[in-house]
């Protein structure tokens, strides 16, 4: 290798600056010049994969000519295994991203549904509905007490109907958004019965325990007095066990005994409409009509708590 070549006749270089780089891990460098030369310190060059940095040597020399044309020599040693170190590198790379890749696809990233509360927590959104169209339906109760006792005093037959007929509309309005609801709620119970899953339902007994804790806990903080140890109940005796497909059923079923109640309830409310109209009419005297009356009002009332309670149970 040259340390200066030729660029043109009679050339003259007034500052050269030649630098060398050598391979990595180049190791016991010695240089040969034909005439002397400042050599500057050792550097290191960074390329592509490299890891420790390839050796670089300096020179600096000042004004050359044409004569100052001669090789030089450059030795050092070189561990041929180093060779490999650039492919394996790259193999290695590529081995590392196809395992992360294989690991990434395998993982599973999704957000986990809990079927089961998802399941009880779409049925208590059908329930919910139900007691909101149940209120109605009780409403449209009152709304016929109302009107029957209005009657009774204004004996405004004209009026009684028109208020029925829309009485009559928005409870069978209700009713069949009932009826709707409960057809969803069969459609749930068969696809629990798929699912499967179970219900922890908190016992009356536990929630009382519940209660009475906090109620206890709220008296020593009042009155600083040392802690008492309380006994834990088990889960048998703090839950009611119950699968998914089962807790839908048992919620169709009072929705069931609801509609029949309603029923019952309806028909009551129209023989009662019924005999305030004969006594408007005086086709029944007043004795007659508080005795008939009297009876068919404590069934009403009967099977409006019997509605309430059902309600409330949902």
């Amino acid at each position: 290798m040259r340390f200066v070549d030729h660029i043109m006749d009679d050339q003259v270089v007034e500052d050269l600056t030649i630098k060398i780089i050598l391979p990595e891990g180049a190791k016991n460098i010695k240089t040969e010049l034909p005439y002397p030369a400042k050599r500057e310190d050792d550097s290191l060059h960074f390329t592509y994969l490299d890891t420790v940095g390839r050796p670089v040597i300096t020179f600096t020399k000042k004004n050359l000519v044409e004569q100052h044309i001669d090789d030089f020599v450059v030795s050092y040693t070189f561990n041929r295994l180093l060779l490999l170190q650039e492919p394996l590198l790259i193999v290695g790379a590529f081995f590392i991203l196809f395992f992360t890749v294989i690991i990434i696809v395998r993982l599973d990233f999704s957000i986990a549904h809990d079927k089961v509360q998802e399941a009880r927590m779409r049925v208590q959104g059908v329930i919910e509905q139900v007691q909101s169209h149940q209120a109605k339906r009780q409403g449209c109760y009152e709304a016929y007490q109302a009107a029957v006792t209005k009657y009774k005093s204004t004996k405004d037959h004209s009026s009684l109907v028109a208020t029925r007929k829309s009485i009559e509309s928005s409870h069978k309005e209700a009713t069949n958004t009932i009826n709707q609801l409960l057809v969803k709620l069969r459609e749930d119970a068969v696809e629990a019965a798929d699912k499967g899953g179970i219900f922890l339902i908190p016992k009356k007994k536990f929630l009382t325990e519940v209660i009475q804790a906090e109620q206890l806990k709220a008296s020593r903080l009042k009155k600083k007095a040392p802690k008492r140890s309380c006994a834990l109940l088990s889960i048998q005796d703090s839950f009611q066990i119950q699968t998914v497909s089962d807790y839908i059923k048992t919620r169709m079923s009072v929705v069931q005994q609801l509609n029949q109640i309603d029923a019952t309830l309806k028909d009551k409310i129209s023989h009662s409409i019924q005999l305030a109209e004969k006594l408007v009419q005086g086709k029944i005297n007043r004795e007659q009509y508080m005795d008939q009356d009297g009876k068919n009002q404590k069934v009403i009332e009967e099977n409006v708590t019997k509605i309430e309670k059902l309600a409330n149970s949902l």
